[in-house]
C-alpha cells in the first residue's frame, strides 16, 4: 500500500513539475500580452492605479475622436511575450515601440521631395490643383526643399522593450 501512495505521489509531482516549467509560464506569457493589449484599449497604464494616457493634441480629420497610439494597431498588434527560463520577457519589434515607451526628440534632416498634383478638369474643383498621390492621376509634380525640424514624444508608459 505505501508502495503504491508513493508512485501516486510521484505522477502527482511529475504533473506539477510540468505544469510549472511549461504550461504556468505560457499561461501567465499569454496572460501578460492580453494585459498589455488592454492598455491601448483603456488608454492608461495600470499599476497601483490608473494613469491616463496624454489627449490627442491634434483632431485626426480622416478618423476623428481615435485613440492615442492608434493608427492601424501595428504597434498593439507586434506585442509578444518571450520565456526564456524563468523570465518572461514583453516586447514588440516594431521600430518606433521605443520611443512611445520611453518618450524623447526625433529629429528629421532636410531633404528634397517631391511633392506632385492633380489638376481637376470639371466638376466643382475644376481649374484647382491640389495634392495627389504619386501615381499615374497626379498631373504634374515639383520639387521641394524640407527642411529640417524635430518632434516631441510625450512618455506613455507601455512598459515593455523592444525585441529588434
Amino acid at each position: 500500500m505505501p508502495n503504491n501512495a508513493n508512485k501516486i505521489l510521484l505522477q502527482k509531482a511529475r504533473r506539477v513539475q510540468i505544469y510549472m516549467n511549461h504550461r504556468a509560464p505560457r499561461h501567465a506569457k499569454d496572460l501578460g500580452v492580453q494585459f498589455f493589449k488592454s492598455r491601448f484599449r483603456a488608454q492608461g497604464w495600470l499599476d497601483r492605479s490608473f494613469k491616463p494616457w496624454a489627449k490627442r493634441k491634434k483632431t485626426d480629420k480622416r478618423r476623428p475622436g481615435r485613440n492615442i497610439l492608434m493608427d492601424r494597431g501595428k504597434l498593439r498588434n507586434s506585442i509578444r511575450g518571450n520565456i526564456n527560463g524563468g523570465t518572461i520577457t514583453f516586447g514588440s519589434d516594431v521600430k518606433y515601440a521605443k520611443i512611445h515607451n520611453e518618450g524623447g526628440s526625433i529629429t528629421h534632416p532636410a531633404r528634397e521631395r517631391v511633392i506632385t498634383h492633380k489638376v481637376y478638369k470639371s466638376g466643382k474643383r475644376k481649374g484647382k490643383a491640389l495634392f495627389a498621390r504619386n501615381n499615374q492621376n497626379a498631373t504634374y509634380g515639383k520639387k521641394v526643399n524640407v527642411g529640417s525640424y524635430n518632434i516631441t514624444m510625450p512618455k506613455v508608459v507601455i512598459c515593455f522593450q523592444s525585441l529588434n
